[in-house]
């Protein structure tokens, strides 16, 4: 009987083994002998993490040194399935950070492993330098992810180049600090940074894309991109944007219409998306998310301005979503009923993000008074809010709404039956109705629908309660999460849909503690497989 060893045991045993190692532990097990050398060549290269320049040349180097031809005639070489590229330009000497050779090393792994997945992150790159300045004249192959963290670079008063410090921020940190002046910058909105990307050829294979942008001033020219120069977004899933000035109103119209399988987007502090071209972009765009962020600058002057005008805005009657002033609750409220996860920071938010019109007169029929909170928004010392009477008017009023939408898709059920030549009973169509609705609810519970409000200034009209909020996000539908957190009130706080009570209270800060906004290591450590870091350090690799 032979003796078990290491050597001999089934491929697929040994992988699962290995995939509880290190990288750094398989580099070494690949110098125990030639037989485990063969065997670990699999785990050893299945995911890979690359972190400069010179490993990437060191890399396409072991791939070509291995590359071997099957019987067609194609060439291959390591099973590869998913390399990470985590690169800094700014620390790189010579020309080894430019696109063409990039463009040139990636294209040479591609060739080598035609399945493989690429994730290419730069960190610390300028908008107006190498390699973002000439992506649109290289071809980066099965790129699927691409995360620029960026800063303005070369100023456009001098040549010498001066980065901004990173910026360590929370909305308190956001709210503090003002727009600069970004009329001596070179990031500003202009087609050849967008084009660049999204062309459809430079990235053929992309489907995700994330720009981190050091805080930068803002613009509001337009910028006219052909629909032809964005064919790549008809691929990507995920787009999500911070802080970048290259990034205003009119690119971000032109994108949106070439991203028909976007479900993902991420809008964090643009500076130069104006308040009422956001009702445009969530009447357009939140239907057809599955994710949603929106992060707005807490001292906006658009938001205020529009904030000012609601004064003269009688609460009663319904908003028009073309006009002004403009007010994003309501059209949160109409156009994000099916958007599983969304999560907005605004200067000023209210109770229209759960009331209808009719249930805003319902409660002011009853005559229940809402206007108990301080100018902020805080418990009065005076007035008390009636929590109970608010949620009785509310939940009564949408019985006799859903029993109305009920007996009409009943009726939209039958006549679609008759339309087909087939007679329903009126309990079958009622049945299909009801398994509908169960599995609406299924699927709110399966996906965890959740969605985080956060207030950073005051509420849309003064004096309103920021207790009634969490009381109307207790009446939502069963079992979706609500984060509310109010930030001059220093106060958060969980709420389940169908439960008056909040699952947890806490501050703000605790809810929504600090970021680091100087690196990406949030997302490389999302990239990473299993949780462990896979880099292949190559001066120690044996090839």
């Amino acid at each position: 009987m032979e003796r078990a060893s290491l050597a001999g045991m089934p491929q697929e045993l040994f992988d699962d083994v290995c995939s509880h190692l290190s990288q750094h532990t398989l580099t070494k097990l690949a110098r125990a002998s030639k037989t485990i050398n063969r065997k670990v060549q699999n785990p050893l290269y299945y995911h890979c993490v690359v972190r400069d320049f010179r490993r990437l040349a060191l890399f396409v180097r072991t791939m070509s040194d291995a590359a071997q031809c099957d019987r067609r005639g194609d060439v291959f070489s390591k099973n590869l399935y998913d390399l990470r590229l985590i690169l800094d330009p700014s620390v790189e000497e010579g020309n080894r950070a430019t696109a063409v050779v990039l463009g040139r090393m990636i294209s040479s792994v591609a060739r080598y492993c035609p399945k493989i997945r690429t994730h290419l992150v730069l960190k610390n790159a300028t908008c107006n330098s190498q390699p973002i300045s000439s992506f649109s004249i290289e071809t980066f192959p099965r790129v699927i992810s691409l995360i620029l963290h960026t800063s303005e670079g070369v100023r456009a008063s001098g040549s010498q180049r001066q980065r901004t410090q990173a910026v360590v921020y929370n909305s308190r940190v956001a709210r503090m600090g003002h727009h600069r002046d970004g009329s001596n910058t070179s990031c500003r909105p202009r087609a050849e940074f967008w084009t660049g990307i999204f062309n459809g050829t430079s990235f053929p294979h992309l489907e995700e894309v994330e720009i981190i942008h050091e805080r930068s001033g803002f613009f509001y020219s337009d910028v006219v991109i052909e629909a032809g120069e964005l064919k790549g977004l008809q691929n990507i899933r995920r787009l999500a944007v911070k802080w970048a000035p290259e990034l205003n109103s009119s690119v971000l119209t032109s994108a949106l219409r070439c991203a028909p399988n976007l479900t993902h987007l991420e809008l964090k502090f643009i500076s130069g998306l104006e308040y009422s071209d956001l009702t445009k972009l969530i009447q357009f765009a939140l239907p057809n998310l599955k994710n949603f962020t929106l992060w707005v600058w807490p001292d906006h002057d658009s938001a205020r301005k529009h904030r000012e005008d609601l004064r003269y805005v009688d609460p009663l009657q319904p908003s028009n979503p073309a006009g002004k002033p403009v007010h994003l609750c309501p059209l949160f409220r109409d156009f994000g009923k099916n958007t599983p996860h969304f999560d907005i920071f605004l200067p000023f938010v209210c109770r229209e993000l759960f009331l209808t019109v009719a249930e805003r007169i319902k409660i002011a029929d009853a005559d229940i008074s809402f206007t108990v909170g301080t100018r902020d928004g805080g418990k009065s010392p005076v007035d008390k809010l009636d929590a109970a009477a608010i949620a009785a008017v509310v939940k009564e009023h949408r019985k006799l709404v859903e029993q109305a939408r009920f007996q009409a898709a009943v009726k939209e059920n039958m006549a679609a039956a008759r339309k087909e030549g087939k007679d329903k009973l009126v309990t079958l169509a009622e049945y299909d109705v009801n398994q509908t609705n169960l599995k609406r609810e299924r699927t709110i519970k399966s996906e965890k629908w959740k969605r985080t409000v956060r207030c950073g200034k005051r509420l849309c009209r003064s004096y309103e309660s920021w207790e009634e909020m969490g009381v109307l996000a207790g009446l939502e539908e069963k079992n979706t999460t609500w984060v509310l957190g109010h930030e001059r009130l220093d106060t958060a706080a969980v709420f389940t849909g169908g439960s008056p009570f909040p699952t947890g209270e806490k501050s703000y800060d605790q809810q929504f503690p600090m970021q680091n906004d100087s690196d990406c290591a949030a997302r490389i450590t999302a990239l990473r497989v299993g949780g462990r870091d896979h880099g292949i350090d190559f001066n120690e690799h044996a090839h």
